[in-house]
């Protein structure tokens, strides 16, 4: 059951993603439109895009880390045995479960203190604090999906999706 829901909030997070880089995608086009036919910019383009872009990112790390769709390089474990491989396997989610909850913890804490100052954009004056927040949700999840991942890994249970 753990696991069929931290898989469910990582395909949550990533149709977020989608939305956000589908957004991003549609601003960026209608600005350029729209700079080039009535020479009108639209105000805050770039601060929309570098907020879409964060919420893209962070949306989308929860599913890689769950189909395991990262790059990495094999060529020092590829002449390890299956039980060295993962026992390798088993450090490096136990470490990347550590450093992302300390991630996703320090993006809470950032939450709380940009919205207690109360940070704006500079443009459209938007509150800062909103995409940090949802950042920090993409962080939780992909960190939750780490976990997951490692007690599945301990269990002696596939890491993969169910």
């Amino acid at each position: 059951m753990l696991t069929r829901t931290a898989f469910r909030l990582s395909s949550t997070c990533l149709f977020v993603a989608k939305l956000a880089i589908a957004a991003m995608t549609l601003l960026t086009v209608a600005d350029v439109v729209l700079r080039m036919l009535f020479r009108a910019p639209v105000p805050g383009t770039y601060e929309l895009v570098g907020m879409l872009g964060a919420i893209g990112v962070a949306g989308a790390l929860p599913h890689v880390q769950r189909t395991g769709a990262f790059i990495f390089v094999e060529t020092v474990t590829e002449h390890f045995t299956g039980s060295a491989k993962r026992r390798l396997r088993g450090v490096t989610l136990g470490v990347e479960v550590v450093f992302l909850f300390v991630l996703a913890a320090q993006f809470i804490l950032a939450t709380e203190a940009i919205k207690r100052s109360g940070q704006v954009t500079d443009i459209l004056h938007m509150p800062q604090w909103v995409v940090y927040a949802a950042v920090s949700i993409g962080m939780i999840v992909v960190a939750a999906v780490a976990a997951v991942q490692f007690l599945e890994l301990v269990k002696g249970q596939s890491v993969h999706e169910p």
